[in-house]
């Protein structure tokens, strides 16, 4: 059994007890590496393979989350102006934003 499986967003999600659909807590339990099994009842490490491991329901939307990335020299440009910031007064995120565009082109990555 292979230990990973691909989600259709292309997300390689690993297989155990710590992604499946079948896995619950004991609260009772103070092992946070520990997983209750809803199907034998038997608590495993969330590590651990069955052959009914079915991948967890919200896993399936992994990579599906809308979001974007920001450009790592808007960041760096960002963490600049707040170092600087610390004599002063701060500035507006949207007004910083703006200025970088206007000099640099657009904030986030297009893929």
């Amino acid at each position: 059994m292979e230990n990973y499986e691909t989600n259709k967003h292309l997300i390689q999600i690993r297989k155990g007890c710590i992604s499946c659909a079948h896995k619950g807590y004991d609260y009772k339990e103070k092992d946070e590496n520990l997983r209750l099994c809803k199907l034998d009842h038997e608590r495993h490490p969330r590590c651990f393979l069955c052959e009914r491991w079915e991948m967890h329901p919200g896993l399936e939307n992994a990579g599906n989350s809308g979001g974007r990335v920001k450009r790592r020299e808007y960041l760096e440009y960002l963490t600049a102006i707040r170092a600087e910031e610390t004599k002063g007064e701060p500035r507006d995120t949207e007004s910083i934003r703006k200025e970088f565009e206007d000099l640099y082109g657009p904030v986030f990555v297009n893929f």
